[in-house]
């Protein structure tokens, strides 16, 4: 079945720390632990500096393959020009080989932070690091699928599920959204989306054509395949009543094919800071004023429409170069 309400588990490995404990509730982007990461491969030219053929690289190295090298590490060492050269390890790191007049040096390993995906309960932590967390909500299992994981807000670009989604549907305003639609053929909406920041985009069908340009970053979800398919009418107006809410685009395969997951918990209306009051000075969390620090010029007492189409409760805050936006509560925190 395409489409599931209910409870799911997800396990994430963390045997680096864990920062999260058995029973603890979490939201989307909560701080997880960390997990080692395997370092970025580095070529580094000896050929070039010391003026010499690729071919007698080995001849000048200091080095062998296998060994771990410190940051400054001599690599390879040379006359040019009557003047002794040396090549310096540019990290810590271990050396791989030589290609090209290149020494190939992998960075050493080092730590990531893993963030929660959802709004999740964590059921289980293992003392090797282990943590299972629990999931309740709507997932959407897709048929098609490109790019990395991703989430943000889910808009609804269409009013029915087979209307297709076009470059008109893109704006500026749904910067870090995943924007819904029903079907989608049109290149130019992807191109767009692209350039105006959007999170990813979830459709029914995904016309051949642009399946098969898969340059394309920007992550895109097809539900029913390729074609214009409409999306499933059922899964369609499951997601209607959530836009707003945070959605997961997964378009890799590894969990047996790419879904899209929405977590119930979630709930558009945020209360709001301690003591947020008019005057108080608060940071911005999100695009496109992300990291900005304004003051609470008004607290409007009803729910206002954001830029995402969604009705929020929030505050009124002045910017630095005098311009005034309302910011959903979700959105601030007090500056200190």
């Amino acid at each position: 079945m395409a489409l599931e309400t209910g409870s799911w588990s997800r396990d994430v490995s963390l045997p680096a720390g864990v920062d999260v404990e058995v029973g603890q509730r979490v939201g989307a982007g909560t701080p997880l632990g960390r997990a080692p990461s395997r370092g970025t491969l580095l070529a580094v030219d000896v050929a070039g500096p010391l003026g010499i053929a690729p071919s007698h690289v080995t001849d000048v190295l200091r080095v062998t393959a296998g060994q771990q090298v410190a940051s400054g590490t001599v690599l390879a060492e040379g006359r040019r020009s009557l003047r002794r050269r040396s090549i310096l390890a540019p990290c810590n790191g271990v050396l791989q080989g030589t290609v090209a007049g290149c020494v190939l040096l992998r960075q050493t390993n080092v730590e990531r932070s893993e963030f929660a995906s959802l709004d999740a309960l964590v059921s289980a932590v293992s003392a090797t690091g282990d943590v299972t967390l629990q999931f309740t909500g709507t997932r959407l299992w897709g048929a098609w699928g490109c790019g990395e994981e991703i989430r943000g807000p889910l808009v609804m670009a269409t009013s029915e599920a087979d209307e297709e989604l076009r470059w008109q549907h893109v704006g500026r305003h749904l910067r870090g959204a995943v924007l819904v639609g029903g079907w989608l053929r049109d290149g130019r909406a992807v191109q767009r989306a692209q350039q105006f920041g959007l999170a990813g985009l979830l459709v029914g069908g995904v016309d051949v054509a642009l399946a098969r340009r898969t340059q394309w970053p920007l992550p895109i979800l097809a539900t029913e395949g390729f074609g214009p398919l409409p999306m499933a009418a059922t899964s369609f107006a499951a997601l209607a009543p959530l836009a707003g809410y945070t959605l997961l685009l997964h378009p890799q395969c590894d969990e047996g094919r790419p879904y899209a997951a929405v977590a119930h918990v979630v709930t558009n209306r945020q209360p709001r800071p301690t003591m947020a009051t008019a005057g108080a000075h608060v940071h911005l969390l999100r695009a496109p004023y992300l990291g900005q620090v304004g003051q609470v010029a008004d607290l409007p007492t009803v729910a206002r429409q954001t830029a995402l189409g969604t009705r929020e409760e929030g505050a009124l805050v002045a910017l630095p170069n005098g311009q005034r936006v309302f910011v959903p509560w979700a959105n601030l925190e007090l500056a200190h």
